[in-house]
């Protein structure tokens, strides 16, 4: 990262013995660095480390979730429209060795669905299913994770994680709590709804580094926890936790309509080959209006990467490897 193009530097070297010298010049050329970027296709991707190469640094993206909807009566047009919750930011310096085999999961945004049953779409990453009640509301998707993982996607393989962001409730007053970003040691909890007649305890909880988020207390729909690299599904019309290192649980709902949000999952660099680390959480609660992630200002950042849009789906994940 020293040179911005290949550079070739050239020197002389003397060797001096009874008064008789010998000169040699020798050359040593700096390539620039190599570039990498890994964008969203629902699938696992693949980075092999090259020749030469006995380190990479990695910048990563978590994806946000999706936006809860509010129906205005029994199945129809939105009310009003949460914003889910925006993706973490991860970054680290790996050290490995020529021919190593990462698998990269690159990070889907939550889905937003406006159907009458059941719940929105699996979201690649781990992002939990927003629950969808036909005459009440829709719950945003929890956003996926971005990963960087030893050999194969597991847990126990798990070497630097961008968290998501949690899915936007679908409650009629859910704008009176937000949703929980991802990314960070532990990802945030969802905000909790202030009235004491809606749910107080209602808010899923942030992933952390030992364990998923708790859900939030609930009606009969039951809301879930999240588990490792997993967000929790929503209950009634709660969104999904965002996926992470562990992801976040699932926002909580009571009969008298009152939603509070869902938490984001966590980001991880524990991995002992990693230095240099840091996992980041965007500090923005609002409601409403858009939520960008952290690092937009970094070189490597791509517009709506990570970012939580009111009204629509979330913004999918990103790794960029520079070696």
């Amino acid at each position: 990262t020293g040179v911005s193009s290949d550079t070739t530097y050239t020197f002389t070297l003397r060797a001096t013995s009874g008064g008789k010298t010998a000169d040699r010049q020798f050359s040593i050329v700096i390539t620039d660095a190599v570039i990498t970027t890994f964008s969203y296709t629902g699938s696992d991707q693949t980075f092999t480390v090259p020749s030469g190469v006995s380190s990479f640094t990695a910048y990563m993206w978590g994806g946000a979730g999706a936006s809860g909807f509010d129906y205005s009566g029994s199945g129809g047009g939105s009310r009003t429209q949460n914003t889910g919750g925006a993706g973490g930011f991860t970054t680290g310096t790996v050290s490995t060795s020529a021919g190593t085999v990462y698998k990269l999961v690159v990070a889907e945004g939550g889905k937003a669905q406006d159907v009458t049953a059941g719940f929105t779409n699996a979201v690649y990453g781990g992002g939990g299913r927003g629950r969808v009640h036909s005459h009440a509301g829709v719950g945003g998707a929890g956003g996926g994770y971005s990963g960087i993982f030893l050999t194969s996607v597991s847990h126990g393989n798990s070497v630097l994680i961008a968290g998501g962001g949690g899915g936007a409730t679908g409650g009629m007053d859910g704008g009176a709590s937000y949703t929980g970003n991802g990314g960070g040691s532990s990802g945030q909890d969802g905000g909790v709804n202030p009235s004491s007649s809606h749910n107080p305890n209602g808010n899923g909880k942030g992933g952390s580094q030992s364990a998923g988020g708790s859900a939030g207390s609930g009606d009969a729909y039951s809301n879930q926890p999240g588990s490792a690299l997993q967000g929790g599904d929503g209950g009634h019309m709660g969104g999904g936790g965002g996926g992470g290192y562990y992801g976040g649980g699932a926002g909580g709902h009571t009969n008298s309509h009152g939603s509070s949000g869902s938490g984001g999952g966590s980001g991880y660099i524990g991995h002992s080959s990693v230095s240099n680390g840091t996992t980041t959480a965007e500090t923005h609660t609002s409601t409403n209006g858009s939520k960008n992630p952290p690092q937009t200002s970094n070189a490597y950042y791509s517009s709506g990467i990570g970012r939580g849009n009111q009204g629509a789906n979330g913004g999918n994940g990103l790794i960029v490897i520079v070696y």
